[in-house]
């Protein structure tokens, strides 16, 4: 019984370790078709992983591809804006207009439709026929023959027909001066009349060559090698200075000068109403600054080497300046130092400018457009106003005025919150919010008549300082720019009272210049 069990366990553990060598023998394949297809497993991961990363790659691509695009986009509004800046939105002159592009007037003023030129009923301009007795010389053309038959025997009808001609000729003129000496029989002293300064050389050239000089060299902005090549020419060579007399001569008639410099200083601290500007100019190959100061009744230009508020200081002026003093100017925010006490009034005519500039940046915008629209009517009405005898605007109409402003900057502030922020959107919302801070310094031309829209009349005295530096380039020290505004602020100022600038300089070369007091009495007359 025993041997029968044995037999049956026996052959059950032979089953059983068959069919171990048979799993393990399928836990080999399974173990190896494991193995197989981890490996694919990691192909395939690996594949996947490598697609990814190209994907992410192109994705990468695509981004700055499409942030170039935009790029793109916004240089060539940059491009296609700075090709349509013009003299009405950058102050660029019109001599500076590209080849190609039409000439625009440098103002806000419309077109009335008329026509180019002299309009009709309006009287024409012409030189009119000279009086007998200005005329130095007579020439009489008479023909030998008929220009038809070619006879010679031609009657005098008793008609004559005068044309005149206007010229002048350059004649060199010397002149010797003779001062006789004597001997005083009393106290036996040598003397002879008193020698004037002006005469204190063996030779020396005269007033008319000096004040020429200065008319070339201050008005005409001809530098010092030109003027000197130009008198010789005109003269026929016997007028020839040298450039060191010609700079000696711009200092001896700045430093006579300084006299009339303080009363037209003390005459601008004391006004009621003062424009600036300052303009850049060159000195030794370095930026440096010129500054103007005036009104309708005094120029006055001052040269430093740097542009900040140490030369403001400098001058003098602003600082002295009372708290009922209105000081129009372009935004410059040196003018809101605490240290000044004066009303600050902004220029109108630059905001105009900087609005423009958005407009033609940002086409779609229409606050810009409302806001010029509103400034120039309003500037228009005033005109008209102030030509029949109305000295101010009435309370509904400034407060509309007013309304419609702040409606307009809050339409900008919308317009620029809901754009993509288009090339040029950041410099909007600065505009925007430079208004809406600086609004009632804008509006101060409304409140008050007698305040004007704009400091234009500093940018028209500051040109000539720019063609100095077009035609010269540079000053060669800071004294000699210091030179040059004190002789520009002399001219400028006797031009604002009638004076002829060549009479002015010949004044001034003759030891006698005008003084600002004598300039005063005469419009006062």
């Amino acid at each position: 019984m025993a041997s029968n069990y044995q037999k049956m366990f026996e052959k059950d553990y032979e089953e059983l370790v068959n069919k171990n060598k048979e799993l393990e023998k399928e836990n080999k394949y399974l173990s190896l078709v494991k193995s197989i297809a981890e490996d694919e497993q990691r192909r395939l991961q690996k594949i996947v992983d490598k697609k990814n990363e190209e994907e992410q790659k192109l994705k990468d691509i695509i981004k700055q591809l499409e942030e170039e695009i935009e790029n793109l986009k916004k240089d060539k509004d940059r491009l296609k804006a700075k090709a349509n800046l013009d003299g009405t939105n950058a102050g660029i002159p019109t001599s500076q207009t590209p080849i190609g592009k039409k000439k625009v007037i440098p103002n806000f003023a419309k077109n009335t439709g008329g026509k180019i030129g002299r309009k009709e009923g309006h009287k024409k301009d012409k030189l009119e026929k000279l009086d007998d007795d200005k005329i130095n010389e007579v020439v009489e053309h008479r023909m030998k023959s008929c220009p038809k038959c070619n006879n010679k025997d031609l009657i005098e009808t008793g008609k004559i027909i005068s044309k005149d001609v206007i010229d002048y000729k350059i004649i060199t003129y010397n002149t010797r001066h003779n001062y006789i000496e004597y001997k005083c029989n009393c106290c036996g002293k040598i003397v002879h009349e008193l020698i004037p300064n002006h005469l204190k050389e063996e030779c020396q050239y005269g007033s008319t060559v000096k004040s020429l000089v200065l008319t070339l060299t201050n008005i005409g902005n001809v530098p010092f090698n030109k003027t000197r090549r130009i008198l010789s020419g005109l003269s026929m060579e016997d007028i020839n200075p040298c450039e060191g007399y010609l700079a000696k001569l711009q200092k001896t008639s700045s430093k006579m000068l300084d006299g009339f410099i303080k009363e037209l200083h003390n005459y601008i601290v004391n006004s009621n109403i003062v424009y600036w500007d300052d303009t850049v100019i060159y000195i030794s190959k370095k930026q440096c600054c010129m500054r103007y100061y005036g009104n309708d009744n005094v120029c006055l230009f001052k040269a430093h080497e740097k542009k900040n508020k140490e030369g403001l200081d400098k001058d003098n002026i602003l600082s002295l300046l009372s708290s009922n003093t209105v000081v129009e100017h372009d935004h410059n925010k040196v003018n809101y130092n605490p240290e000044y006490s004066y009303i600050n009034a902004e220029c109108c005519q630059h905001l105009l400018r900087d609005l423009k500039k958005v407009e033609i940046n940002i086409p779609n915008r229409t606050w810009c457009k409302d806001v010029i629209e509103l400034f120039q009517s309003f500037d228009h009405k005033r005109k008209e106003l102030i030509s029949s005898g109305i000295d101010s605007f009435t309370s509904e109409e400034i407060n509309s005025f007013i309304l419609k402003l702040d409606d307009y900057l809050l339409k900008g502030l919308e317009e620029n919150n809901n754009d993509s922020k288009p090339y040029y959107a950041s410099k909007e919302l600065t505009l925007i919010y430079r208004i809406m801070e600086y609004r009632d310094n804008y509006i101060y031309w409304i409140l008050d008549f007698d305040l004007p829209f704009t400091n234009n009349l500093s940018e028209r005295n500051l040109r000539g300082v720019k063609s100095k530096m077009k035609v010269s380039g540079q000053f060669q020290n800071i004294d000699r720019a210091i030179d040059y505004a004190n002789i520009r602020s002399y001219i400028e100022t006797c031009r604002l009272y009638g004076k002829n600038e060549y009479d002015c300089l010949n004044r001034l070369v003759m030891g006698n210049p005008y003084t600002f007091a004598e300039l005063l009495n005469e419009k006062n007359k």
